[in-house]
């Protein structure tokens, strides 16, 4: 721990004549990052290994190479460049130590000349280590429990201190090659003499009666002694432990409660979302539901199940893999000839091609839709496509679908030779409604006809002078009969009964088409093209839903014999045909109701519900309780049953679901032109994702598990990728991802006008011009590999990885995971991959692909069920857009961090607050505003911009832009800039959002500057430019720019 600051005068490379001596710059000539920068690679482990130079010499592999002679004089009398330069097989390896040394100098000089910035920045930076804060705050906490001595309390935490510091300027001096003894005997020193009144100030405060709850929490966080004695210390051990020690979960599923006092303490208190509320609820059976039920980033005391929601996002994973498999068909076509003349015989089938392949990617897409509805196509990439897509996911899906009897096992589909799922193409309706209903309804006519036709067969054949004789005698044979020929009657009477019900209704051709015009209808007010009801048409009634959720006025059911069941070719040009486009709706219908039925053996939960509602009603029954405390209980038990029952709905797929109105689509196309218009630098915002990484497997595993390896072998990578797209991870690029969630523009709404759908394709590919797909799913790929390796790694060891607990996965399912790794997997170039496709335990890798997907989208955060119910509503994401991320920051970063005590976290946000920093220069830098040169602002831009602040950071920059600065930390500390992120934002835009705040305003501004009769102003130029999407896109920004300086000159 680097207390001291170099002496004046006492420069290394100076006083070794290396670098010329030269006046020092004034210090208004230094930045404050410049400072900070030089003060952490100098004084700080973390900041010495980032910025150590690659490619210095380790070990002398060429002796035919005299590096000594390549060495210049000055250098040949400096001790230090000669030890360090001495082993080079070449002059690129001195080059890096001359590059070295001359970094250290220069960062030495800066500190000196920043004077006494310089001196507070070096301390800032020592006292920054997790090593640090470690050892002094727990010595010192446990010297105020005990109530030691001052001269006691003094002693000891002088002592741990000055072990400490000689441990970090030992590893300090491993990575520098201007650090002196003389500097680190001086460091030691002063951290011995620090310590001392550290612990002498905690012995002095335990004389006064603070109250020991208040400092309990912290004194757990900073107490490492007795973990170290157990072995079990996180920093030491990195987060293992031996198999065989019980660290894990408790053996049966029992009651679940949030980790630590104040973890739970501040979840309770910013629970906003549903998932807050559930797990923090006081009745017992609320906090199991929710967490079988959702995913849940914070973890519980309590055994971890893999939550339904987690599953069913897993299914993702096979329409990713379909994706990439249908891309490769594509790009084989468009390699191959175009079909001409396709000859086929008893034995063989010969494909004549001429050119290039004709079909664009989207008719190609549906080229393969209608080869799956059909069975077959000429074109031999085509017919491959589709029946991959039915390998891939349709099958597998519908298997699971009947093994959880959402399906019967003779499911069959009456209106095309295979099942494709049904999204309407309300565009193609709207546009040619008349002909829709014309078909529908003659269709409608054709299907009672032939009804009636079998019915009046089979009356002709029984007994009898009436209907209702005919049916009597059919009775008496069901009832006399058994087997095939008793089901076989049954379907008769079943026919007649249906066909006399008709009769008796005597329809028109009128009564068809208001019918079918009611389909359309219903049809043009889904949101997506799905029909929100699956009528029985014309037998005068609707189905319920039952206990499995199968219904008619269920959305669910896609593979369900359908009830509206016109053939596919009859109305194929109304249907929606991409099959990339159905086979997302297809795992976004099915996946959730799959799981959750898995889960609790009723999509519905009505069982599970019923149990809260038990528990509540039980405790209400207390005659005891104050009208107060009853009021209070009856207020939650609603709430549990409200939040249990959204959490569910958004699994499904179905929350807010709506019937498609003018508001509606005007909501949805003003957020889509948000997204266009004002995330082009999101990236540059989701640069502290590189921490959160650091953060979760450490600097060290970063480098050496992930990123080494990853950038060092290309082949290694793709079979990596190829891994994990099976779990869904590090697949934006693919079906985008992140970009879209945290924008809230991740429907699939269809659009109605040539705006709409102009809109609605600049949305799908923006994750790709902003750059977020790409940087998202390296930063995934990325923290899954090392994940991946390092736990693997632990258990090749014989050590348990104890976040596996808190990811479902006990000490004994590891040993059987690392079993099959051991017999199907294999360590390549530094990477651990599974090949758990090929495991003996199909339902490990299931166990494994989940906890891959939870730890991932935890990490590079991807929003879930942390935002309020009511974002989830229309007028909520038109309200709330662009603040899901910020609710999801607060329980996949701030509690996580409380909750977690361990070397990676206190280095993680150390990086998250540096990497904040850096967003904050770029993003200053691009839009061509003043970067400050106040350190506090740096800080607070750091911290804001990082993400561990939460909802609160959000609050908090809020009522500072409201109030104007006169409320809030930069009032306190005397800051008079807003924060950055709120500078473009006006006050109604802080309140309401982006549409309602400022889309509407600006609008109206700028369509008054085109209709008025004077000239455009400044202002006016730059309200149109806030319309135009792409015009904030980053890397396009200077260009308009120089568009609008242009424009204003006119």
């Amino acid at each position: 721990m680097p207390f001291v600051p170099s002496v004046k005068g006492e420069i290394y490379g100076l006083r070794q004549g290396l670098l010329p001596t030269e006046p020092a710059d004034p210090i208004a000539d230094l930045s404050f990052g410049e400072v900070t920068s030089a003060a952490f690679r100098q004084e700080n482990i973390f900041g010495a290994l980032s910025s150590k130079v690659v490619g210095q010499p380790d070990t002398k592999d060429n002796p035919d190479f005299d590096a000594y002679s390549f060495f210049t004089d000055a250098e040949k009398l400096n001790e230090n460049f000669v030890m360090s330069a001495i082993y080079a097989d070449d002059e690129s390896e001195i080059e890096a130590v001359r590059s070295q040394m001359a970094m250290e100098i220069k960062d030495r000089q800066t500190i000196q000349q920043a004077g006494a910035l310089g001196g507070v920045m070096t301390m800032v930076a020592g006292i920054a280590s997790p090593l640090t804060f470690l050892s002094v705050g727990g010595v010192a906490l446990n010297t105020y429990r005990t109530g030691k001595s001052i001269l006691s309390g003094a002693a000891v935490t002088s002592a741990v201190v000055g072990v400490d510091t000689a441990i970090e300027e030992a590893a300090l001096h491993s990575q520098q090659l201007t650090r002196t003894f003389g500097e680190s005997s001086i460091n030691v020193g002063a951290g011995v003499f620090l310590g001392g009144i550290l612990g002498g100030g905690a012995a002095s405060l335990s004389k006064y009666g603070i109250d020991q709850q208040q400092i309990a929490e912290l004194e757990d966080v900073l107490n490492v002694e007795p973990k170290i004695a157990a072995g079990i210390n996180p920093a030491i051990n990195a987060e293992t432990a031996p198999i065989g020690e019980s660290i894990g979960a408790a053996k049966t599923f029992g009651d679940q409660q949030v980790k630590g006092k104040f973890a739970k303490f501040v979840t309770k208190k910013l629970g906003f979302d549903p998932l807050s509320r559930t797990i923090t609820s006081d009745n017992p059976f609320t906090r199991q539901i929710a967490v079988r039920l959702a995913e849940n980033p914070i973890e519980m005391d309590g055994q971890v199940l893999q939550a339904a929601e987690s599953l069913a996002q897993l299914h993702s994973g096979k329409y990713a893999t379909a994706l990439q498999e249908n891309a490769q068909f594509f790009n084989a076509y468009k390699k191959s000839g175009e079909i001409v003349k396709v000859e086929k015989t008893a034995t063989s089938t010969t494909t004549f091609r001429q050119g290039k392949g004709k079909l664009n990617k989207r008719e190609f897409n549906k080229a393969v839709a209608t080869a799956i509805r059909k069975g077959d196509s000429d074109i031999p990439e085509i017919k491959a496509a589709s029946d991959m897509w039915r390998k891939e996911l349709y099958d597998p899906l519908k298997n699971e679908m009947v093994a959880q009897k959402l399906l019967p096992e003779d499911v069959d589909v009456a209106t095309a030779n295979n099942y494709l799922n049904r999204v309407w193409d309300k565009d193609k309706i709207t546009a040619n409604r008349p002909e829709f209903v014309t078909k529908v309804s003659n269709w409608l006519a054709d299907k009672d006809t032939k009804l009636f036709d079998e019915s009046q067969s089979i009356l002709d054949d029984l007994a009898g002078d009436s209907v209702e004789v005919k049916l009597a005698n059919l009775k008496k044979q069901i009832d006399k009969a058994s087997g095939k020929e008793k089901i076989r009657l049954k379907k008769q009477q079943t026919l007649i009964n249906k066909a006399e019900f008709k009769n008796r209704l005597d329809m028109e051709d009128q009564d068809y088409r208001q019918i079918a015009g009611e389909i359309a209808t219903r049809i043009q007010g889904s949101p997506d093209g799905r029909l929100p009801y699956d009528w029985k048409l014309g037998d005068g009634k609707k189905e319920g839903i039952n206990s499995k959720g199968i219904a008619g006025t269920s959305l669910r059911g896609p593979l369900r014999n359908r009830v509206f069941q016109i053939d596919d070719e009859l109305i194929e040009e109304f249907l929606e045909n991409d099959i990339e486009v159905l086979g997302a709706r297809y795992v976004q219908n099915i996946a959730g109701d799959l799981e959750l039925m898995r889960a609790f053996d009723d999509v519905n939960m009505d069982r599970q519900i019923k149990e809260i509602r038990d528990w509540w009603d039980k405790e209400l029954d207390n005659t005891n309780l104050t009208l107060k405390q009853r009021k209070k209980m009856t207020k939650q038990k609603e709430q549990d049953e409200i939040d249990i029952a959204g959490m569910r709905d958004r699994i499904r797929g179905v929350y807010g679901f709506q019937a498609d109105n003018i508001w509606s689509r005007m909501g949805r196309s003003a957020r889509d032109l948000n997204y266009l218009r004002l995330l082009g630098g999101v990236t540059i915002s989701s640069l502290p994702d590189v921490a959160r990484v650091v953060m979760a497997e450490g600097f060290v595993n970063t480098f050496s598990k992930g990123l080494i390896p990853l950038i060092s072998n290309s082949k290694t990578t793709k079979l990596a990728q190829e891994e994990l797209r099976r779990y869904d991870v590090g697949t934006d690029v693919l079906k985008s991802g992140k970009s879209e969630i945290i924008a809230d523009v991740a429907d699939y709404a269809q659009g109605g006008t040539i705006v709409e759908r102009g809109l609605r394709a600049g949305v799908n590919q923006f994750g790709k011009f902003n750059l977020l797909d790409y940087w998202t799913a390296g930063m995934k790929q990325l923290h899954a590999v090392t994940m991946q390796t390092s736990i693997f790694d632990s258990l090749s060891k014989g050590k348990y990885d104890k976040r596996l607990a808190r990811l479902g996965i006990d000490e004994e399912t590891s040993k059987r995971m690392w079993q099959q790794v051991k017999k199907h997997g294999s360590k390549t170039d530094g990477i651990w991959l599974t090949n758990a496709k090929n495991w003996d335990e199909p339902n490990l890798e299931v166990i494994w692909g989940a906890a891959v997907r939870k730890e991932s989208d935890r990490v590079i955060i991807i929003p879930g069920q942390e935002k309020p119910l009511f974002m989830s509503s229309e007028m909520g994401k038109t309200i709330g857009q662009f603040r899901s991320f910020i609710f999801s920051a607060t329980q996949r970063i701030v509690i996580p961090a409380i909750q977690r005590q361990d070397q990676n976290t206190l280095g993680g946000v150390a990086s998250l607050i540096g990497m904040g920093m850096f967003s904050y220069y770029l993003k200053q830098t691009i839009a061509g505003r003043p970067i400050s040169e106040d350190p506090k602002v740096w800080a607070m831009e750091g911290i804001e911009r990082s993400g561990i602040a939460g909802i609160v950071g959000e609050i908090h920059t809020s009522v500072e832009k409201i109030s104007g600065n006169s409320v809030g930390l930069r009032s306190l500390l005397g800051v008079n800039e807003f924060a950055s992120k709120q500078v473009s934002r006006t006050i109604s835009e802080s309140l309401l959002g982006p549409t309602l705040g400022s889309l509407l305003s600006t609008t109206v501004a700028a369509t008054n500057a085109i209709t008025s009769s004077g000239e455009m102003t400044e202002s006016d130029i730059r309200t149109l430019r806030r319309l135009i999407p792409l015009q904030n896109l980053f890397y396009l920004r200077f260009a308009f720019n120089e568009a609008e300086k242009a424009a204003n000159d006119l």
